[in-house]
């Protein structure tokens, strides 16, 4: 016992490595643990670990095992536990190979070949023999371990597998199937995939996985199933650690994509959408886009050491010439030359895991060209090739994530802590929160850097040795709160490291400040104009409500939409499946076919439409009443100011959401969208604090989900 507990403090045992340990020895899970912890304990009293370049090893009867350090979660554990079969102790010559080829295996080899295999693979389901042998490979069933001097010799030999080739894309290609040997399966008594029994992963799982997709992708975007699939497999995150035959089946395990088939070029493609977990963003990243990689483990070169995959050389060659096909010499010289160049000049950055250059080539219309590799574990390469193309303005994209790519802020909530404590109080969640987490104050702070970042207003030190901008906050005596910073160690993927808040003058880092900047940093600016800040009624005001009602149906209240539903039983029944499900995954769905049918029953969209034009002439009265009504807004996605009106649908005391309002060119007013009260709030807050009796922080439930 005192041996499981120190592997289990040290080392992390992915799902795959042990379902595959327990099929190959058959063991129970308990005994297979234990066996090999105390294997680690003893190598590690003996001193008979061996140093890899990855890691180390050590050894069982059976088994090889590897350590290699832990950059796949933010698990304790330093090391990650793989293994091979362990090598047969024999001399190999050709003649060998030939004496064997002519015997039958033994069943026991057989055997060893089938857990393996059935650990990896569906069964009675045609596969590439190129994938079956790398995976033999991979675990250390390779076809000298049996004696032979081809792989295809090799699986002839097993009587639980088929070989047939067929015509695919003009060439002839070996495919395998794998047949059940019922005695067998019993013995290993279906260990080999558990959570497929199971209703869903435990939620650790779950987050794990979220992170690396969500540090990888965007949200609310449709992506190609097989995209989603490697980059998973690349993070180490394979269907088999989390007990998976299928890719597909885990994916759908996941409450946070949502999976679709679309007809794409007559062929039938699984589409994938990462929706937003509000309560997993503000956690840590996971610990390999934190630590990343020493500078001295990157390739000096593009060697035999990184894998350049055809379709990414193919999308270079695309960006460079606009044709999509392999690139020429020239360019795959260029490629090369780049990142020696980049490499030599310590020029490479790190983001979202990935080492980032540029290959010194421009598209046709002026961009840069760039790419990056990223580690991976799989095969006998150190590295991928994971991107080549045209450089992308990330800042645009994601204004929330402008913080995080300046500085290393270490824990978000320890940060926010910080803060809040030393300003000015004011509540920084919304009513009822199941956490307390300082969302608001999140939010606010994410995007006054970014709007400080398009000002030029983060303020760096001539020796470049301190940085700081001003928060926009003050303390309680209304002093301004700077950020302070320091420049982080090289290779850490981003520049500078947040060492604390202070005020001008104070003892320590205020004092520093003083003696760095003059003028001190200056707060985020807004306001261009007065109409940035008043709501002109002579102006007209045209309202979007086609997208209002039927692409932000889930941002208006229920008890609305049933009302204005009533008398049709398909819409109404909808309804109730939405009040019946707390699954917001279901509830996406049902918003949809909510939403296409209202679309297409005019007598629906019409009365809703009509109730909205009310609310709309009733917030206009409001402003006239008072012009603080409306109320200024800043959109770090779009960098533009608008307005913000209330609109009541149920009950003319009571505000249900609020109508963004934008000044056209013409003159005139745009009705863009709506927002519910949080996401009203979040972007009010980045101007002020708003002081209105429709949108008061006190009174505005948390919800289930918030969009940026």
């Amino acid at each position: 016992m005192y041996n499981f507990q120190i592997f289990q403090n040290e080392v992390w045992v992915p799902n795959k490595t042990i379902n595959a340990y327990c099929c190959m020895t058959g063991r129970e899970y308990e005994v297979a643990i234990a066996e090999i912890a105390d294997a680690y304990c003893e190598a590690k009293r003996d001193q008979t670990m061996v140093r890899t370049a990855q890691g180390w090893t050590f050894e069982t009867q059976r088994a090889q095992f590897h350590l290699v350090p832990n950059r796949y979660n933010d698990a304790s554990q330093a090391w990650v536990l793989s293994f091979r079969i362990k090598p047969l102790q024999q001399e190999i010559s050709q003649g060998f190979f030939e004496e064997q080829e002519k015997k039958i295996l033994s069943e026991e080899m057989q055997r060893e070949i089938y857990q393996v295999l059935t650990a990896s693979f569906p069964k009675e389901e045609p596969l590439a023999m190129a994938k079956i042998s790398k995976t033999m490979a991979d675990m250390g069933c390779t076809k000298e371990r049996y004696g032979f001097s081809k792989m295809k010799t090799l699986l002839e030999q097993l009587p639980f597998l088929t070989l047939k080739g067929e015509l695919q894309g003009g060439v002839m290609q070996s495919l395998v199937t794998i047949h059940a040997v019922p005695e067998w399966d019993k013995e290993m008594d279906i260990i080999a995939f558990p959570n497929e029994l199971d209703e869903r992963l435990p939620e650790e799982m779950q987050r794990e996985i979220y992170q690396v997709l969500a540090a990888s992708f965007p949200k609310e975007e449709p992506l190609a199933m097989a995209k989603i699939s490697k980059t998973m497999a690349d993070m180490g995150c394979t269907k088999e650690r989390y007990g998976f035959s299928k890719m597909k089946t885990l994916l759908e395990q996941l409450p946070f994509l949502t999976m679709r088939g679309e007809l794409q070029g007559g062929v039938m493609q699984t589409i994938v959408t990462l929706h937003v977990m509000p309560e997993w963003e503000a956690e840590e990243p996971l610990q390999v886009e934190k630590q990343g990689l020493e500078e001295n483990t990157l390739p000096v070169e593009l060697d035999n050491t990184v894998n350049l995959p055809q379709k990414t050389l193919n999308n270079l060659n695309l960006a460079v010439t606009g044709m999509e096909q392999a690139p020429s010499d020239e360019i795959l010289q260029a490629l090369h030359a780049g990142f020696h160049t980049a490499r030599q000049e310590n020029t490479i950055q790190m983001h979202n895991g990935a080492y980032i250059f540029s290959t010194g080539l421009w598209s046709p219309d002026g961009k840069q060209v760039i790419a990056s590799i990223k580690p991976t574990t799989f095969g006998p390469y150190r590295w991928y090739l994971n991107f080549a193309g045209v450089i992308q303005d990330t800042e645009s994209v994601s204004p929330g994530k402008a913080l995080e790519r300046f500085a290393f802020l270490g824990s978000w909530p320890s940060f926010l802590e910080q803060l809040a404590g030393k300003a000015l109080p004011e509540p920084w969640d919304f009513k009822e929160s199941s956490q307390k987490s300082n969302f608001i104050l999140k939010k606010y702070i994410q995007y006054t850097f970014y709007r400080l970042s398009l000002e030029d207003k983060i303020c760096i030190s001539e020796d470049r040795r301190f940085a700081a901008f001003n928060t926009g906050l003050v303390t309680p005596y209304f002093d301004d709160i700077y950020a302070c910073f320091e420049p982080q160690e090289e290779h850490a993927g981003v520049t500078w490291r947040f060492i604390d808040f202070c005020t001008a003058a104070a003892r320590g880092l205020g004092k520093r400040l003083v003696d760095c900047f003059s003028p001190l940093p200056e707060p985020a600016s807004y306001f261009e104009r007065k109409e940035d800040l008043l709501f002109d009624l002579e102006k007209d005001l045209h309202t979007d409500y086609e997208h209002i009602i039927l692409d932000n149906l889930p941002r208006l209240p229920l008890g609305f939409v049933r009302e204005e539903c009533r008398g049709s039983e398909e819409a109404l029944s909808l309804i109730s499946s939405l009040e019946s499900t707390n699954d917001w995954k279901k509830k996406r769905e049902i918003y949809r076919e909510l939403s296409d049918f209202i679309g297409e029953t005019p007598k629906l969209y019409n009365r809703m439409r009509n109730r909205l034009e009310d609310a709309i002439k009733l917030a206009r009265k409001q402003v006239r009443w008072n012009f603080k009504t409306a109320i200024p807004c800043y959109f770090p996605t779009g960098n533009t100011m608008s307005l913000m009106l209330p609109l009541a649908l149920q009950d003319e005391r009571k505000t249900d959401v609020a109508l963004v309002v934008e000044l056209t060119r013409s003159g005139n007013y745009q009705g863009q969208t709506i927002l519910t009260l949080q996401q009203a709030y979040v972007d009010g807050r980045l101007l002020c604090r708003p002081n209105s009796e429709w949108l008061d922080v006190r009174e505005i439930q948390e919800e289930e989900e918030t969009d940026e």
